[in-house]
């Protein structure tokens, strides 16, 4: 899917988003999100906000970014699909690299 996602200034509430795509990499590998959430040793709360996009319930910029990255290694997402998740974390939160 990561040909679907065009750039870091996707829409907010796009179901391309970033959480739409961890969502779909951990169906694929028929990961249920309470495993995910002991894998990454987080709250399975926090795996469905990753995965809905909303990142205001979570810890602030630093530990979303922190998240992300975890949950799409864990995955298996290539580097350049972490990075573009990245990038877009920060064009919705102005947070800085």
């Amino acid at each position: 899917m990561p040909g679907s996602v065009q750039n870091a200034n996707t829409p907010p509430g796009d179901r391309n988003g970033p959480g739409v795509r961890l969502a779909q990499a951990r169906d694929e590998l028929g990961l249920p999100v309470k495993e995910v959430a002991r894998m990454l040793n987080l709250s399975p709360s926090h795996i469905t906000a990753l995965e809905n996009d909303d990142y205001e319930s979570l810890f602030g910029p630093t530990y979303v970014r922190g998240y992300l990255r975890s949950y799409a290694q864990l995955l298996g997402l290539p580097p350049e699909e972490i990075d573009w998740l990245i990038a877009y974390l920060e064009t919705q939160t102005g947070a800085a690299p």
